[in-house]
């Protein structure tokens, strides 16, 4: 296992945990308003998520080495939490644009973000950069697959919206929709423990 590839594969594990899978809802609501609603809970819960795993990666980075087996990944381990946070945001983004139908724009995006993921190593490998410029084109593709996806998101913007922000809103819709981080997050945890983890525990022996 390359030492760059637990940072990717952990990104994909935990990304199923940042953000409570509220955002599959956000394609349900009759109303814009409460689907942007749900938009904002899962950006909430993403960055408190975020701050969760940067205080564990940072404190905790002997006790995941021990578990992993491989003191090499050290290093790559505190990009973990940004590359959750972009994966994550992506998702959620790309969700809202499914709800405007607007699958172009998901495409594109998706086009972008595996052409800078591809371009970018390439142009790095002159500098001998090695798995950093991997991790660093895999950071900077979701970077350019999300600033896409977020124009969509601001174009369909409500008047005085963020005036009329109060969180006893986000309270409602996450009780509202709170079947998905009970039901629908723990199953899509397990299918992709079975298709993550592995890795982890064979390189432990």
């Amino acid at each position: 296992m390359l030492p760059h590839e637990p940072t990717i594969r952990l990104t994909a594990f935990l990304s199923v945990l940042a953000t409570g899978r509220y955002e599959l809802a956000v394609i349900l609501p009759k109303k814009e308003e409460r689907a942007r609603k749900i938009v904002r809970l899962s950006v909430l819960i993403l960055v408190i998520s975020f701050l969760v795993f940067t205080f564990v990666f940072l404190f905790g980075q002997k006790e995941i080495l021990y578990l992993i087996k491989d003191k090499r990944i050290g290093p790559w381990l505190y990009f973990v939490p940004v590359t959750v946070f972009l994966f994550a945001l992506f998702d959620i983004y790309k969700y809202y644009c499914i709800r405007h139908r607007a699958y172009r724009a998901v495409s594109k995006s998706a086009i972008i973000k595996s052409g800078t993921a591809t371009v970018v190593p390439l142009a790095l490998r002159f500098g001998h950069s090695g798995a950093l410029g991997l991790i660093l084109s895999y950071i900077l593709s979701f970077c350019t697959g999300n600033f896409r996806l977020f124009k969509i998101f601001r174009k369909h913007a409500l008047p005085d919206e963020n005036r009329s922000y109060r969180f006893r809103d986000l309270k409602y819709v996450a009780g509202r929709y709170k079947k998905f981080p009970k039901l629908t997050m723990p199953s899509h945890l397990v299918d992709t423990a079975s298709d993550q983890l592995p890795v982890f525990v064979f390189s432990a022996f």
